[in-house]
């Protein structure tokens, strides 16, 4: 895993984030249904909990020498956690 996989991946998810926030600013999920006002405040707590994680990953990735590579199996198996997080919730939704 390289830097540059590390920094595409993390960018993606807080862009999905960054609209589900936005979403929830306006009180609906982000297949833009109506959603409660306790929903939406949920929303926005666990999205901007991940964004401000995944801010400090990025910042932390972009410190990383050009020619670096992960290969600890452990690291790789916690960042594709953070990165791409298994929502079962939404799954269910189709």
């Amino acid at each position: 895993m390289n830097k540059q996989y590390m920094r595409k991946l993390i960018k993606n998810r807080i862009s999905v984030l960054e609209y589900r926030y936005k979403c929830a600013l306006k009180d609906r999920d982000e297949l833009e249904n109506k959603i409660t006002k306790g929903a939406a405040a949920a929303i926005r707590t666990a999205c901007k909990r991940d964004l401000q994680l995944l801010e400090l990953l990025l910042i932390l990735v972009m410190t990383m020498q050009q020619d670096s590579i992960i290969d600890n199996d452990d690291a790789i198996e916690g960042f594709h956690r953070l990165v791409t997080p298994n929502e079962r919730f939404r799954k269910q939704r189709g």
